[in-house]
C-alpha cells in the first residue's frame, strides 16, 4: 500500500473507504476513521477523499486551509496524526501529546468553518459527540493515548458555549439617573429634552447642576467674619471684631453727613 502523506492518514482514509463501500476494515485504525470522518465533516468528501484517489496530497494539504488554518496548525495537524500512528505501532504504553494537539485543532477548523458559514445544530452535535467523548471505543482510545483528555473536551466545551452557542441575548436598555424636573426647569432645561441625550450627556449636565447648586448654597452661607484671621486669643478676636463693627458704623456716619 502506497502511503499518502503518512501512515495515520493512509490507514484512516483506507478505513473510512472500507467502511462506506460495505467491506471490512481494521479496528486498530478506528481513531484514525473516527479524525477522517470528522474532516469530510468539516470541509467535505471531495476535498478529503478525491485527493488521496488522485495522489495529490498537495490538495489535501490546501484543502484544510480552505477556511483560513494557518500553516503552523496544518502542519502540527499532520505531524500529530503521525506521531499518534508511532504511538500506535510502538504500543509503550507511554501517553502523548498528539491527540490533544489533534483535537485542540479540530476545535480550531469548526470553529473556522462556523465564520464562514454558520453551522447548524445537528453539526455541532455531531462533533459533540467525538470532542466531548461521548462515543465508548473513540474515548477508550483517547484515554489509553492522550496526556490530558480533559484539556481537549474543556476547551471545546468553552468554545462551543461562547461561539457556536444558538443562545439569544437580550439587551437591557440601562436608564439613567435623572434629577428633579424643578431641578432642570431651574437651569433652563426640560426632563424630556434630556431624556433623549445620552446617558454620557446626562451625566454630564447632571454633574454640572450639582456642582451649581452646591456653590449657590456655599455663598448663600457665607459669613464675612470668618474672614478675619484668628489670633487664637478670644479676648484679641473680640476687639478685632468691634473695631470692624465701629469702623463700619463710622464710615457710615461720614457717608450721611457729606451726602
Amino acid at each position: 500500500m502506497d502511503i499518502f502523506i503518512n501512515k495515520a492518514i493512509t490507514n484512516g482514509i483506507e478505513a473510512y473507504n472500507n467502511k462506506n463501500a460495505g467491506k471490512d476494515y481494521s479496528s486498530s485504525h478506528y481513531y484514525e476513521l473516527t479524525i477522517i470522518e470528522i474532516l469530510t465533516k468539516i470541509y467535505d468528501r471531495v476535498s478529503i477523499i478525491i485527493p488521496y484517489k488522485t495522489k495529490y496530497e498537495k490538495n489535501f494539504i490546501n484543502n484544510l486551509k480552505i477556511y483560513g488554518l494557518s500553516n503552523e496548525d496544518t502542519n502540527l495537524f499532520i505531524t500529530s496524526l503521525e506521531e499518534y500512528d508511532n504511538w500506535l505501532t510502538n504500543k509503550t504504553g507511554i501517553t502523548t501529546k498528539s491527540v490533544d494537539n489533534i483535537h485542540l485543532i479540530l476545535i480550531k477548523m469548526i470553529l473556522l468553518k462556523n465564520l464562514y458559514k454558520p453551522l447548524s445544530k445537528e453539526e455541532i452535535d455531531y462533533y459533540d459527540y467525538y470532542l466531548n467523548a461521548k462515543e465508548i471505543r473513540f474515548k477508550k482510545i483517547i484515554s489509553l493515548a492522550s496526556n490530558d483528555i480533559d484539556e481537549a473536551i474543556k476547551v471545546w466545551n468553552h468554545k462551543k458555549n461562547v461561539y457556536l452557542s444558538n443562545k439569544v441575548y437580550e439587551l437591557t436598555e440601562i436608564e439613567p439617573d435623572l434629577l428633579s424636573k424643578t431641578m432642570y426647569e431651574k437651569h433652563g432645561l426640560s426632563i424630556n429634552q434630556v431624556k433623549q441625550l445620552s446617558n454620557l450627556k446626562v451625566n454630564e449636565i447632571n454633574n454640572i447642576i450639582v456642582n451649581n447648586e452646591k456653590n449657590i448654597k456655599e455663598r448663600s452661607n457665607f459669613n464675612p467674619f470668618k474672614l478675619v484671621l484668628t489670633s487664637g486669643n478670644g479676648i484679641v478676636d473680640t476687639l478685632v471684631l468691634f473695631c470692624i463693627v465701629i469702623t463700619e458704623i463710622f464710615i457710615g456716619f461720614l457717608i450721611a453727613i457729606l451726602g
